[in-house]
């Protein structure tokens, strides 16, 4: 294999579905234009998942690759959460009429706690035509536990920028260095434990998204 590029290289070559080496992007839409979403949504899962294991699973005593991995690993559970919070919003909104599924359906913002108070919301204002399985006091517990870690995030990356670029936006060249983070030692066993719960609370929300969508969808078509 060539060591540089080569004049006739392209990146993204497109193989034959199915081959071993292929991965497909945007198989279809799905019901209500979800699969896209759906996918990116388990893939940055996935990556977090990947990611965070090889980095706890590293026993060389090799620290400086545990550093290289952290910023991709936060923005990975950024990202997810994000997906996520629009995916579970959208799916209510489609349920409830407020938009039909081919529109958006969820405010265009990065900023976890609007995307929250958003859903939180729906969740207050039409409770009463949800079925869900967890009591009204535990619901709130839980959402309030992930409030509390959805603010700390946003604190640190209010606009998905501050994992993914070392300084924060200028509009020139010229605009004076602002580090995007402080200097921080990150837990990264208790990162995993916290994102582990707080993956299983969204996913919770979101499934009631579903189970709500597929009961109006139902009853639209006369099968109580």
């Amino acid at each position: 294999m060539a060591k540089y590029p080569q004049i006739n290289d392209k990146l993204l070559l497109f193989g034959k579905f199915g081959a071993n080496h292929v991965a497909s992007i945007n198989w279809g839409p799905g019901i209500n234009n979800t699969e896209r979403h759906h996918f990116l949504i388990l893939g940055y899962q996935k990556a977090l998942e990947i990611l965070l294991d090889k980095s706890l699973n590293i026993t060389n005593g090799n620290y400086f690759e545990m550093d290289l991995l952290v910023s991709p690993i936060i923005f990975s559970l950024r990202h997810f959460i994000e997906l996520s919070l629009k995916d579970t919003i959208r799916n209510f909104n489609i349920a409830l009429k407020i938009n039909s599924p081919d529109e958006i359906g969820f405010k265009q913002t990065h900023d976890l706690n609007e995307l929250f108070n958003d859903l939180k919301k729906i969740l207050s204002t039409y409770k009463s035509r949800f079925s869900m399985d967890m009591s009204e006091e535990e619901l709130m517990q839980n959402l309030l536990a992930t409030e509390n870690i959805l603010k700390e995030l946003n604190n640190y990356d209010q606009y998905s920028f501050s994992f993914r670029y070392p300084f924060k936006r200028e509009s020139k060249s010229s605009g004076k260095i602002q580090e995007s983070l402080p200097p921080m030692n990150i837990d990264l066993k208790n990162l995993k434990e916290v994102s582990t719960r707080l993956i299983a609370i969204l996913d919770y929300l979101s499934t009631e998204a579903d189970k709500f969508e597929t009961k109006v969808w139902l009853k639209e078509q006369g099968v109580e």
